[in-house]
């Protein structure tokens, strides 16, 4: 009974910190797109 619920306050601790991973991992991706983006405006204005 112990390892049961051990396991499940594992599984429902990693579920309630996964939200959190992935929205700093969009906010990084989105911040490489936009330098890599204004990068490549900045060569053709030139």
């Amino acid at each position: 009974m112990k390892y049961e619920l051990f396991l499940s306050g594992l599984v429902l601790t990693v579920l309630g910190i996964e939200p959190l991973i992935y929205f700093a991992y969009s906010l990084y991706r989105k911040r490489t797109w936009r330098v890599c983006f204004i990068d490549k405006v900045t060569m053709v204005s030139l």
